[in-house]
């Protein structure tokens, strides 16, 4: 079992194109086996994830998609 946990915690994992949770989802793997995911959340980058079960829990962070901050002023 792999618990993946995301930044913002709001954002969405899927597979093929499908929602399979949100940070803290927990992905059952077979001994060996690898999934690809992709993290996403609207105006942020979107990222691809390979889990593979060598580690209990997986962390990452998204970060804001500069296409969707242009023109915004961030506030010192």
């Amino acid at each position: 079992l792999v618990v993946v946990k995301i930044r913002p915690p709001d954002a969405k994992i899927y597979r093929k194109g499908k929602e399979v949770g949100e940070s803290g989802v927990t992905i059952e793997l077979e001994p060996g086996e690898r999934r690809a995911f992709e993290v996403g959340k609207p105006g942020y980058v979107t990222r691809k994830l390979i889990v593979d079960g060598t580690k209990s829990e997986v962390f990452i962070g998204r970060r804001p998609d500069a296409a969707s901050t242009a023109g915004t002023e961030m506030s010192p």
